[in-house]
């Protein structure tokens, strides 16, 4: 599941070049978030993958990275406001 998310990941970070909008990037990062979360992927996950997905980007395609970066660092950055948005079910019920 986590290579199929990866391949994913990187498909649609690369469709955001030509058609980017913000609210439909916010929709999406809480919805493969979410997603993911059911399945039992730990917020942590996003926080060392997406920081690798820039080191990656960065040291193999510098164009590619100067484009996509200001979108890793926002979702980096909002990682304890997707935190609760992006619970599974259950870690709602409890927090209740």
């Amino acid at each position: 599941m986590m290579q199929t998310n990866h391949v994913n990941h990187f498909r649609y970070m690369d469709s955001l070049a030509g058609i980017y909008s913000p609210d439909s990037f916010v929709q999406t990062v809480v919805w493969a978030m979410s997603a993911y979360r059911a399945h039992g992927f730990a917020i942590g996950y996003w926080d060392r993958m997406l920081r690798h997905c820039l080191d990656v980007l960065k040291e193999n395609s510098p164009a590619a990275h100067d484009g996509i970066a200001a979108q890793y660092r926002w979702i980096l950055e909002h990682l304890g406001d997707l935190e609760p948005l992006t619970a599974p079910e259950s870690e709602k019920e409890n927090a209740v």
